[in-house]
C-alpha cells in the first residue's frame, strides 16, 4: 500500500477542523448572519463561551478493550452540557446554533434532535441555522435536503437533524413527539420550561448506546422541577454551567444601570435570575398548569389544545401611538353581561398590559390583550379613555401600587366623561377584606354586635382568588403564548411566616394584569362584604367564595 506523509498544512487543517473553537471562529464571520464567510474575518468566541461548545470531536474513541457503549460514554463526557444561566451572553447562538452547525460538519450517519417547548421557539432558532445550511459556501455543500414544520435536515455525510415540539401546553399529550425517536444527540432550547411528562418521554428518545444532551435555558425553574433536578444532580456536576450576564465583555456600567431599572433593583428576583443567573431555590410552582390548560384553554374535537383559537391582541408603541384609535378595533359583544378592563401599569418607558374580560353565561372570557410599550402616562390615559368609550366597561381598574398607576387613575377619575364609580382601586401594597374572623368553633366573631372583618394582603389574595377562578373553572383563556409563559413561571416564595408570589418570566405584566382582574372580580362580587346584615345573609352570599 502506498502511503503519503501528511504535510504540516494538512495536519493543521485536520486539527482545526476537529477543534470546535477554531473551526467555529474560522468557518463563520458574523453571528447575526451565519451564511457569511470571509477568509480574512473570524468570529471572536469569548473565553467564557468555550464551555458552550461540544468537544466530542476531539475524543479518540478507538480505545482497545471498550465496547461501543463505553466508547460512546467518552463522547458523552466531552459533549454533555446543562447550561442554566443568565441571559444576553451568547449561550443560544454559540451553544446551539454554532454547535449544531459544527455537529453537521464533523459527524456522520447519526440522528440528532432539536427541541423546545413550542414550535415558535424551535423556528426562531433553526431558521437562522438554515440560512447557513442554504447559503454558506462551505456548509451548503454538506446538505442533501431540508424540510420545514417540522424540520428535517438531511446531510450528505448521513446526519439527520429533526425538530421535536414538546407541546407543553397539550397537557397529558405533551412530550409525545419524542416517542419512537432514537437520538445520539439532542439540543433543548428554553429547557427551564420542560415539564415532568416531557422529561420522562424525552429520556426514552435516545439510542441504545446513549445520547449527548445539549440543554440550555434560563434559571427560572424550581428545585424539584425536571430542570431543577438536572441542575442539582451530583452526577451532572462537571457538566453544569451557570454564569452571570456580566461574563459578556460588553457588559458595563450602562448595561448594569439599564438592568437595575428594568428589573426593579439588584435585589429583585428578576435581576437575580436574568443578570446574576441565580437559582431561586426557595420558590415552588404556584399554579397547576396541567389543570389550568385542561380547564381553561380551548380544545378541538379530539381533545387537543386548539392553537388556532388565539387571543386578539394589539400593541401600541411610541412610533404607532399617533394612530392608536384606528389600531384598537374593539367592540362589546351584546352577549356580555359584565365587562372589565384590568391593567398593570409599567414604568415610564416600560410595558403596560391591559386585558379585557367579559362575563358570558357565568364564565369570564379573555377577549382582548392590549400592550403599551414606551409611552408615557398621559398617552396611556388617552388609550384607557378610548377603550372606555368603545367598550363601555362595567368596571375599569389598574395597579395603583406605584406612582404612574396612581397618576393614570387620577386622570381617569377627574375626567367628566368617565363614571368614577366604575373605577376600581387596586394596590398590592395594601390589605383587602376577605371575610370574617371566626372562633375555635368556626363561628363568626362579633364585637359590640358587629362582625369582625378579616383582612389579607392584597397581592396574596389576588393569587388565591385567581387560582379559584382558574380551577373551578370560571375563566376561558384563548391561546396566548405570552400568558402561558408567565403563568408557568409563577412561584410561591416563603418570606418568614408568610408567602409571596413572584413571576419568574422576564416579562410579568400580563400576569399582574390578571391579578388586578381577580381583585376587581372579588371586590365587585362581594361589594358591601363587611356590611352584611346577618350571618344568614353572609352565608347565602359568600359560601364557597374563597380561593
Amino acid at each position: 500500500m502506498l502511503e503519503t506523509k501528511i504535510t504540516p498544512e494538512e495536519l493543521d487543517f485536520m486539527e482545526t477542523w476537529h477543534t470546535p473553537v477554531a473551526l467555529g471562529e474560522c468557518m463563520f464571520s458574523n453571528l447575526d448572519n451565519l451564511s457569511l464567510f470571509n477568509e480574512d474575518k473570524f468570529l471572536d468566541i469569548w473565553l467564557g463561551q468555550y464551555p458552550l461548545l461540544s468537544y466530542e470531536y476531539m475524543i479518540d474513541t478507538q480505545v482497545e478493550g471498550l465496547n461501543e457503549k463505553e466508547k460512546f460514554s467518552l463522547r458523552e463526557g466531552a459533549g454533555n452540557l446543562y447550561c442554566f444561566a443568565a441571559r444576553n451572553w451568547g449561550k443560544s447562538v454559540i451553544g446551539e446554533k454554532i454547535d449544531l452547525l459544527l455537529y453537521i460538519l464533523c459527524e456522520e450517519n447519526e440522528t440528532c434532535g432539536f427541541s423546545s417547548f413550542d414550535f415558535q421557539h424551535i423556528q426562531g432558532m433553526l431558521e437562522s441555522v438554515l440560512k447557513a445550511l442554504e447559503f454558506h459556501p462551505i456548509v451548503k455543500t454538506f446538505i442533501e435536503n431540508i424540510k420545514r414544520n417540522p424540520y428535517y435536515i438531511y446531510t450528505r455525510n448521513g446526519v439527520l437533524v429533526e425538530s421535536v415540539n414538546m407541546n407543553i401546553s397539550d397537557g397529558k399529550k405533551s412530550g409525545s413527539a419524542f416517542q419512537q425517536k432514537h437520538f445520539k444527540k439532542l439540543y433543548i432550547e428554553e429547557a427551564s420550561r420542560e415539564t415532568q411528562l416531557v422529561y420522562e418521554n424525552r429520556l426514552e428518545a435516545k439510542s441504545n448506546i446513549g445520547c449527548v444532551f445539549r440543554i440550555l435555558g434560563m434559571t427560572n425553574f424550581t428545585r424539584n422541577s425536571p430542570p431543577g433536578k438536572m441542575f442539582f444532580d451530583t452526577e451532572n456536576k462537571s457538566q453544569v454551567l451557570n454564569v452571570p450576564a456580566y461574563i459578556n465583555p460588553n457588559y458595563g456600567d450602562k448595561e448594569e444601570k439599564q438592568s437595575i431599572k428594568k428589573y426593579g433593583g439588584k435585589q429583585s428576583i428578576a435581576f437575580r435570575l436574568f443578570v446574576d443567573g441565580d437559582i431561586i431555590q426557595e420558590g415552588v410552582s404556584a399554579l397547576d398548569m396541567n389543570r389550568v390548560r385542561e380547564n381553561c384553554y380551548p380544545h378541538d374535537k379530539n381533545g387537543f389544545i386548539d392553537y388556532a383559537n388565539t387571543i386578539k391582541s394589539f400593541e401600541i408603541n411610541q412610533e404607532t401611538f399617533h394612530n392608536y384609535k384606528h389600531t384598537l378595533v374593539v367592540e362589546r359583544n351584546p352577549n356580555i353581561k359584565l365587562l372589565y378592563i384590568a391593567a398593570d401599569i409599567g414604568d415610564i418607558g416600560g410595558t403596560t398590559e391591559i386585558i379585557v374580560m367579559g362575563l358570558v353565561n357565568n364564565i369570564w372570557r379573555y377577549i382582548y390583550n392590549i400592550t403599551l410599550r414606551n409611552i408615557d402616562n398621559k398617552q396611556s390615559y388617552k388609550v384607557f379613555k378610548h377603550l372606555y368609550k368603545k367598550l363601555n366597561p362595567d368596571k375599569m381598574g389598574n395597579d395603583n401600587s406605584e406612582g404612574i398607576g396612581k397618576a393614570i387613575y387620577r386622570d381617569l377619575k377627574d375626567d367628566p366623561e368617565i363614571d368614577s364609580k366604575k373605577l376600581v382601586w387596586c394596590s398590592f401594597n395594601e390589605n383587602i377584606e376577605v371575610g370574617y374572623e371566626k372562633d375555635d368553633k368556626d363561628k363568626p366573631i362579633r364585637v359590640n354586635g358587629k362582625l369582625v372583618v378579616q383582612y389579607e394582603h392584597t397581592l396574596v389574595w389576588a393569587v388565591q382568588r385567581l387560582c379559584h377562578l382558574l380551577y373551578e373553572p370560571l375563566v376561558f383563556l384563548p391561546m396566548d403564548y405570552k400568558l402561558d409563559t408567565q403563568l408557568e413561571s409563577v412561584v410561591a416564595v416563603p418570606r418568614g411566616n408568610s408567602v409571596t408570589y413572584e413571576c419568574l418570566s422576564e416579562e410579568n405584566h400580563l400576569w399582574q394584569a390578571f391579578e388586578v382582574f381577580s381583585i376587581m372580580q372579588w371586590k365587585n362580587e362581594f361589594e358591601g362584604f363587611s356590611k352584611a346584615e346577618s350571618i344568614e345573609t353572609f352565608k347565602k352570599k359568600h359560601i364557597n367564595c374563597g380561593a
